[in-house]
């Protein structure tokens, strides 16, 4: 019996949080013996409690510096070699240094680092250190995700050690899952929504021009934003200093997407960088078309022209007007959607990428 680790300290939820609980998952039904290490009290560590997967509290609150305490260090390491874990896969920057570097210590043969952003890696003596001495391979979740960790290091690590596989989604159970719409809408006013943590790297604060550069050009609408985040305040501050309070709600965290997803029309998604959108592809599933960046993997998961469109980053002008091409015709609304629906189903579905992560993780230990 195999035991699989999966290492997460996050304290909040976002696509790392939901790859792990859904892999952890799909393994421990396969049989495979596995052990999930979580903040307390974090959303990851209760959904994970509640299902009945193997838990564990991590010990201490882990930060970007937290591999300088040797011995936190070490209470992680007596913790693996107590549970005699054979496979680990971390999923942040932070948990690499410190969990990694114990998971060496600790013997683990394999040490997975699951890279789900396509944010550069900076060329350090530490970053070296961990890609090549530490990791044994990377799965990650793009091609753009892997090519950018080349870019500021050409020899960072082994190309063989990295495997690409996207997130797959869920689709028969995300579509059987009941939801109502959040709220009502009022007359015939068109709903932009996004969903994602209150981040810089989400840029909601971008939508907030978008809103009233569409006001000025004759348009109005209605944006709801779902996620929690450090930027709260902030965002809450601009919204009532641009006398937006009437078209702009912050919903806070959001249980079920699908009752967010049927209460609006359009997606919108300024991210500056992605690994793999989970956002993207359930609302494709419930047939919105989407307005995003062309960046990172988000040409993967939104056709342009097709399912969605993709303008340059931060031009508010160009994002307004591929907004205006969805209010103006419903019918691109529609076939859209439906375009949506189908691509995910064909190219995201969880059985086959699971399939191709055990594989990955079991088939080929080193």
């Amino acid at each position: 019996m195999i035991k699989i680790c999966f290492f997460n300290s996050e304290t909040i939820w976002g696509g790392g949080e939901k790859w792990h609980f859904e892999t952890a998952q799909y393994f421990s039904s396969k049989g495979n013996s596995i052990l999930l290490f979580s903040s307390p009290n974090s959303p990851l560590y209760k959904k994970s409690k509640a299902s009945g997967l193997s838990i564990q509290s991590i010990p201490f609150k882990i930060s970007s510096s937290t591999y300088l305490n040797p011995f936190k260090v070490k209470t992680l390491q007596a913790l693996f070699v107590s549970r005699n874990i054979q496979i680990i896969v971390l999923n942040s920057s932070k948990d690499l240094k410190t969990a990694g570097l114990a998971a060496k210590k600790a013997g683990i043969r394999q040490i997975i680092f699951r890279r789900g952003s396509d944010k550069k890696i900076r060329n350090t003596f530490l970053n070296n250190y961990l890609y090549r001495k530490v990791i044994t391979k990377v799965l990650a979740n793009s091609s753009s995700t892997k090519e950018s960790m080349f870019i500021n290091n050409p020899n960072l690590i082994e190309r063989k050690k990295v495997t690409v596989i996207p997130n797959g989604i869920d689709i028969k159970k995300f579509l059987n899952t009941p939801f109502n719409t959040i709220t009502q809408k009022k007359g015939e006013t068109f709903v932009l929504g996004n969903l994602g943590r209150l981040t810089n790297q989400k840029n909601q604060g971008f939508l907030f021009n978008v809103v009233d550069t569409l006001n000025q050009m004759g348009y109005k609408v209605t944006l709801l934003i779902g996620g929690v985040g450090r930027l709260e305040r902030s965002l809450k501050s601009k919204i009532v200093s641009m006398g937006l309070e009437s078209q702009i709600h912050l919903l806070g965290f959001v249980k079920n997407p699908r009752e967010f997803y049927h209460t609006i029309d359009l997606l919108v998604f300024p991210s500056l960088w992605e690994g793999f959108g989970y956002v993207l592809a359930e609302a494709s599933l419930c047939k919105l078309p989407i307005v995003a960046f062309d960046i990172s993997s988000n040409s993967q998961v939104v056709i342009h022209g097709k399912t969605g469109l993709l303008t340059t980053p931060n031009r508010v002008d160009d994002f307004c007007h591929a907004i205006i091409e969805f209010i103006s015709n419903s019918n691109k609304v529609k076939s859209f959607g439906q375009n949506g629906k189908r691509h995910i189903e064909k190219n995201f579905e969880m059985t086959e990428i699971m399939e191709r992560i055990e594989d990955f993780l079991l088939k080929n230990k080193e």
